[in-house]
């Protein structure tokens, strides 16, 4: 299992770099109410 996933400049808000699944957790409870960035996170998540 991949440990942490990286995340690229983009325009969701979400900062670069690489996140833990614990903190892809909170990003996405951070998140629930917006689609698109959900969507952006799952599309890293693949």
């Amino acid at each position: 299992m991949i440990e942490k996933i990286y995340f690229p400049e983009n325009d969701y808000g979400i900062k670069e770099g690489y996140y833990a699944w614990h903190e892809l957790v909170a990003l996405l409870r951070e998140n629930c109410d917006k689609a698109d960035v959900v969507r952006f996170i799952a599309d890293m998540m693949e």
